[in-house]
């Protein structure tokens, strides 16, 4: 008797595009449907269908680093995206397991002992900078999709952030406003979204000559000090610098978190500068702190929820065989407006 499997073979297609029709479920063309219909019938498949089976399975691997306090730094942006990856899974009639594992010590073994006989595919949310290898997955032939961490180098399917686009946004908003001396606060540039949002700050600056000397104020926040409140230290020796240096201080900040940005404004507060009137501020993701700080914070926005949802799309896109090639969806950003911003000083 022909397996499921084997008829997935025989057809060229996923094995999951084959359990969707012959359970009856939505997700495929309705060509597709017939097609493995018919030639299950041909091949003689007999399909037992078990009581009470009627969603497939998908998993969400998200890095253990993010699995604590919900006032931790990364967790509210990345508790937004898990809601839109929890959404359109129910939408798409996908039962979700969300595991938090250290990604980077993932072997295929492990992730065979992790998910079920009825596992669909796999999300891999890697925003911390772990990552699991290629090879690994390649070798367990399940679909699976990265999140917030590109992939295209090995040939795999990403969903990630427009993170020079959003960083473009800030840095012409801020020149439209007057500012011609600018900084950035960024993350280690071993992570691709602080590279990447460093990279578009240096980028944005050099093709305005009015903002030259700005791609050399650049304050570095080392990972190992990386906690919410933890980066006055860095702002405060980069104003020290200054001072002594007798050197005037940037009037507009560019932040690649709002918790950069959070911690920014306090440290600026504290030394006397006024917030929007004295310098201004903005920062990167949009976390729902951002609309109740004061002031309330200026910032470049990521679509979270989308993001999530793209992933789950992509994924049933690749579990459903409509997917025809292997692809990179950067998720484009857009300029929230609020307090922390103002004209320049004159």
């Amino acid at each position: 008797m022909i397996s499921a499997k084997q008829l997935a073979e025989i057809l060229g297609i996923s094995p999951s595009a084959v359990s969707i029709a012959l359970n009856g479920r939505p997700g495929i063309s309705e060509e597709t449907r017939k097609k493995i219909l018919e030639t299950a019938e041909q091949m003689g498949y007999v399909h037992k269908k078990r009581a009470g089976s009627q969603n497939t399975n998908i998993y969400l691997f998200v890095s253990s680093s993010f699995n604590g306090s919900s006032t931790s730094d990364p967790n509210l942006f990345v508790d937004q995206v898990i809601q839109g990856i929890s959404y359109e899974a129910q939408q798409l009639s996908y039962s979700l397991n969300i595991t938090y594992v250290e990604l980077a010590s993932l072997t295929a073994e492990k992730i065979q002992a992790m998910i079920d006989r009825d596992c669909s595919g796999i999300i891999l949310l890697a925003t911390a900078g772990e990552s699991v290898d290629a090879d690994i997955m390649r070798s367990l032939k399940i679909p699976f999709v990265t999140l917030d961490k590109p992939a295209e180098m090995y040939g795999l399917d990403s969903i990630t952030i427009a993170n020079a686009q959003g960083i473009q946004l800030a840095v012409e908003y801020l020149l439209s406003l007057g500012h011609t001396s600018l900084a950035y606060i960024g993350g280690g540039t071993a992570f691709s979204n602080f590279s990447e949002r460093w990279l578009g700050y240096i980028n944005a600056v050099s093709v305005h000559p009015e903002l030259a000397g700005s791609e050399k104020n650049i304050i570095q926040i080392h990972r190992s000090h990386s906690g919410p409140f933890e980066y006055s230290e860095f702002i405060n020796a980069f104003l020290d610098k200054k001072t002594a240096a007798g050197e005037e201080v940037p009037t507009g900040f560019i932040c690649a978190t709002d918790w950069m940005a959070i911690s920014c404004i306090q440290t600026l507060t504290a030394r006397g500068y006024r917030i929007p009137e004295d310098i201004s501020v903005i920062g990167f993701d949009n976390i729902s702190l951002s609309e109740i700080v004061t002031p309330k914070l200026t910032t470049v926005n990521v679509p979270k929820e989308r993001m999530g949802a793209l992933a789950v799309d992509r994924l049933h896109a690749i579990i459903t065989g409509t997917a025809k090639e292997r692809v990179k969806i950067s998720v484009l950003t857009n300029l929230v407006i609020r307090e922390s911003t103002g004209p320049a000083k004159q």
